[in-house]
């Protein structure tokens, strides 16, 4: 999977009292992409490092409207150039003729092997 790490810097009016503050955080955390938010305690500078493939910058202003705060300025910073795109390979053992056997469920029976091994069959007659 793929993955662009932007930095998107806001700043945000109503960060007044220590619950705004961090209500802001875990919304801007809680979003699925979001790796990092750096805040200053005090401040009203926000800064937030994501994965602009799994997250629109415009997901931040409604975390943030949704905690009573506002977006007053945001600026997306482009990403630096991307490293050379390695597609990761799978291991020799995952490979489609040489998988992985799967896991098996533990037995939950008591005595499982002795009574396995009680298993005998008696011819009658002979």
């Amino acid at each position: 999977m793929r993955t662009l790490m932007q930095t998107a810097d806001m700043e945000i009016s109503g960060l007044g009292s220590g619950f705004a503050s961090r209500g802001v955080r875990s919304a801007l955390s809680c979003i699925h992409g979001v790796a990092q938010v750096s805040m200053v305690p005090n401040e009203s500078h926000v800064s937030v490092i994501y994965d602009a493939f799994r997250v629109c910058p415009h997901q931040f202003e409604t975390a943030v409207s949704v905690m009573g705060c506002e977006v007053e300025r945001m600026v997306v910073s482009p990403p630096a150039a991307p490293a050379e795109d390695k597609v990761a390979e799978a291991p020799a053992s995952m490979t489609p003729n040489n998988r992985r056997p799967r896991h098996r469920r533990p037995d939950n029976r008591r005595n499982f092997t002795a009574r396995k091994a009680a298993r005998v069959i008696i011819p009658i007659g002979g």
